[in-house]
């Protein structure tokens, strides 16, 4: 199936399964404010906010929403996080944290020597 419009112009994303799904939905978004229904289809799910038998009830609500509503969306930071290393820059987006590891970068980069390699992060919020 085609949308015929980007996920970026959405009014709501559901987002079905657990917080990799929550996190890949943010990556389509591409940075774009569209509010994330995270729908729990694991175990666990920090990220997701309800129960599949939850969806409905949250969807009515939704659809039927005015300004007296008391629908409350919990907002998270998106991060741009930038490495430059070896004349090389990538950057990637991360919702609430970014984590970095040494020998993960070391490998990804080409670095011949963990204990040689210098590298520049940048972490921002995106606006």
């Amino acid at each position: 199936m085609v949308a015929d419009r980007s996920a970026q112009d959405a009014d709501l994303l559901i987002s079905l399964g657990g917080d990799g799904t929550i996190l890949r939905s943010v990556e389509l978004l591409g940075g774009a404010p569209v509010p994330i229904l995270g729908v729990n289809m694991g175990t666990l799910g920090y990220l997701t906010e309800i129960e599949p038998e939850d969806l409905k009830d949250r969807l009515e609500q939704w659809i039927k929403r005015d300004d007296k509503s008391e629908i409350v969306l919990d907002e998270r930071m998106l991060l741009a996080v930038t490495l430059k290393s070896n004349n090389k820059t990538q950057t990637w987006r991360a919702l609430n944290e970014a984590v970095i590891e040494r020998s993960n970068l070391a490998i990804q980069f080409g670095s011949t020597s963990q204990s040689t390699m210098r590298f520049l992060l940048a972490i921002r919020q995106m606006a």
